[in-house]
């Protein structure tokens, strides 16, 4: 029995199920169809029949399907589990991307309906923010909008945080038990893969509808796919297939994933071209040919549907009257500075939150010292200074040392590791906004792409293998702490939230909203059979002594307890 061949087949099939997900709304928007159930149950049976496929010539069909198919429903049934636990606390995810999910399974179509609209038929009120919902790619909440179909409870939807993370665990695994890799012992590929996806922007965005960590797992399921193919004797469709579908994904998830995807595919071309691999081209040039044909659809929201309207297809962003959201969310300091030492600044100063209107500045720190101010700036979503952690910059110094004794025992091996290093370092270097770590994510693999040739065996002495297991150690420590604080922060959130509804439907009365833009609040109080309805601005203004503010820890709404 192959148990890195399951792991990489459950993994596909996994993939292939959230990725029909977001095919099947697509197209039906096209057609004027919803999101609804029916493309969920598609889609988990398509998952299966992927799985029964890849498995139809296996001398172990039965046992090794049966593991793989357990292991499938397992991966749904705990990620569901852990999204209903956790309550999103965070500003921008409940904002738009929440707002996003409930529209969508309320049967707003992105491409013909206007959203303010649809929305105030829907909620009798305007929404905050609807313009980030109509304007950004909805990759994420498309997905997360057919899981909302099935359950009531909008925080289940995001289990596809959990999914996805499952998937490159396993997928990173079984890339790592190949070629090159093979001599790297079970327990380290597997403490490899574990300290891949605890990347602190992932662990500070799981319990959140924010949408960086995608951006960072499906480059990591394209560079990994990119390695798979490289290690591969003879041709294999399943690489090529996670690489078709997660550059679709990665420009779809967030407009920030063009430049991944830009930077990946034109050196992996030039790279291909250097050793003159004519096969191999051939099939990245018909892969980009299917990405570029399949963007086109799923694009027509927002890039055509904004061009439809007379602006700029990167609008709000770009274009007339777009929308400059990094000077305010940037620290005074580095507004107009030179982004590579911003970047450098960022690394070594102390965690913080710092943005233009603060009135701190970053403060450089010795590299592996821990302030007690820097904890409570890692419960934050969007940490922006040195948001890897408050050990980042002593990981990155003693990486960098590490990678002086980088050897490799053959030119194939090398040829591979130089083509990761020249994406990871060119993705830095054209990205103005690598100081701040969600816009970067990538920047947490350089010391573990590090360290992995050091930790073959029969290669290199046994200090220097020592230090790169020291390094990961560090970084799962790193991660930890961060783990700790993003758990404290998820659960005051969630018990706040619990009593403050709670306490609201012990009174018994009806309750009337105005100015609302927390959709999921709405959607819980519905669930806890709180009576609740939607006041005019006009109403507000009269009653407006009558009306009882939230703490911005919930909401920013005003809420009026009298009775009709």
């Amino acid at each position: 029995m192959k148990v890195e061949l399951i792991l990489r087949n459950t993994a596909f099939s996994t993939l292939v199920t959230l990725f029909s997900m977001f095919a099947l709304s697509v197209i039906g928007f096209i057609f004027h169809i919803p999101v609804n159930i029916i493309y969920p149950i598609i889609s988990f049976a398509l998952g299966i029949l992927v799985l029964f496929f890849n498995f139809r010539k296996s001398e172990n069909f039965k046992q090794e399907f049966l593991i793989s198919l357990f292991t499938y429903c397992s991966i749904f049934i705990i990620s569901t589990l852990l999204g209903a636990k956790f309550y999103d606390s965070s500003w921008d995810g409940r904002e738009y991307h929440c707002a996003a999910i409930i529209l969508l399974k309320k049967g707003w179509n992105p491409i013909y309906d206007e959203i303010y609209n649809f929305a105030s038929n829907i909620y009798s009120t305007k929404a905050y923010g609807l313009h980030w919902v109509e304007n950004y790619p909805k990759f994420v909440e498309i997905i997360q909008a057919n899981i909302f179909t099935i359950f009531k409870n909008i925080e289940v939807s995001k289990m596809t945080n959990f999914v996805f993370a499952f998937i490159l665990l396993l997928y990173s695994y079984y890339v790592l038990s190949k070629s090159y890799f093979k001599e790297i012992n079970h327990f380290s590929k597997f403490f490899i893969s574990l300290v891949l996806i605890l990347n602190p922007v992932y662990i500070a965005q799981f319990s959140t509808f924010y949408i960086d960590s995608y951006v960072y797992i499906c480059f990591m399921l394209i560079l990994f796919s990119i390695i798979d193919i490289e290690t591969n004797e003879k041709f294999d469709y399943i690489p090529w297939t996670i690489f078709v579908i997660n550059a679709i994904s990665i420009v779809n998830v967030k407009l920030g994933g063009l430049l991944y995807l830009l930077v990946t595919t034109l050196i992996y071309f030039v790279y291909l071209k250097m050793l003159k691999q004519k096969q191999k081209i051939l099939f990245l040039t018909k892969s980009v040919i299917i990405v570029l044909v399949a963007l086109i659809i799923s694009g027509i929201n927002p890039y055509f549907t904004n061009i439809s309207q007379d602006r700029h297809p990167l609008y709000p962003l770009a274009g007339e009257n777009k929308k400059d959201i990094m000077t305010p969310n940037s620290p005074k300091e580095f507004v107009g500075s030179n982004y590579l030492k911003n970047l450098f600044v960022s690394t070594f100063s102390r965690v913080d939150n710092l943005v233009y209107e603060s009135e701190g500045k970053t403060r450089l720190k010795t590299p592996f010292t821990v302030h007690r101010s820097e904890i409570r700036h890692l419960m934050a979503s969007d940490t922006r200074i040195c948001g890897f952690g408050v050990i980042w910059s002593g990981i990155v110094i003693l990486s960098l040392i590490l990678a002086c004794f980088i050897r490799y025992n053959n030119s194939a091996e090398k040829n591979l590791f130089l083509l990761i290093f020249a994406i990871l370092i060119s993705l830095t270097l054209t990205n103005p906004y690598s100081w701040w770590a969600r816009y970067a994510t990538h920047l947490w693999t350089i010391p573990i792409f590090i360290c992995i040739p050091i930790l073959v065996k029969n290669k290199l002495i046994k200090t220097q293998q020592i230090v790169a297991f020291i390094i990961l150690v560090l970084m799962l420590a790193n991660s930890i702490i961060q783990i700790t604080q993003s758990l404290k922060q998820e659960r005051h959130f969630r018990k706040y939230t619990n009593n403050y509804i709670n306490a609201l439907k012990s009174e018994n009365k009806p309750i009337k909203i105005f100015g609302i833009f927390d959709y999921s609040l709405c959607e819980k109080l519905k669930n806890k059979n709180v009576k609740f309805e939607f006041v005019s601005e006009n109403y507000y203004e009269q009653n407006k002594s009558d009306f009882t503010k939230i703490p911005i820890a919930i909401n920013f709404m005003y809420w009026d307890r009298l009775e009709k």
